[in-house]
């Protein structure tokens, strides 16, 4: 048996559809809601043959979202879960900058030692205070005029 979960607002009635590809498999299946949680499961696998099956969840009608199951006729798995937060904080957020790498900038000019202020050239430090994490020089008003950034 494989249960799939959605959290979603409490008293909706849901169902969720597989598909195969563009197929449709089965009818659609109600889901449970755990009490008053929000918190909504059902059994998809019950006379359902082994395979990657695309679940669509419903909610009136509408799409409220979609995930991915793999039934190999005895358990559950979802491929590639370890790979979520690789792709996560690799993700670009601007040209030329990570998730991590922007949180390594955040880090050290929100939490690192910083030296140099009023003096027209700001230095930021990493949170292990190992490098310079951001340089900053500034005009006598504070604008900053240039940066040189280490998001390694």
């Amino acid at each position: 048996m494989a249960n799939i979960y959605l959290s979603s607002r409490t008293g909706q009635t849901v169902t969720s559809q597989l598909y195969d590809g563009a197929t449709v498999v089965g009818t659609p299946i109600s889901m449970t809601e755990i009490g008053t949680t929000g918190e909504y499961f059902c059994d998809v696998t019950s006379g359902t043959a082994a395979g990657d099956y695309l679940v669509i969840f419903f909610v009136g009608g509408q799409s409220i979202g979609s995930g991915q199951l793999y039934w190999d006729g005895t358990s559950e798995t979802v491929p590639g879960l370890e790979s979520i937060p690789n792709a996560v904080l690799g993700a670009t957020v601007e040209t030329g900058a990570t998730v991590v790498e922007s949180l390594r900038l955040h880090n050290s000019v929100l939490g690192g030692k910083v030296s140099g202020g009023g003096s027209g050239v700001e230095t930021f430090r990493d949170l292990a205070d190992t490098k310079d994490r951001l340089v900053s020089t500034n005009t006598a008003t504070g604008d900053r005029t240039a940066e040189v950034a280490d998001l390694t």
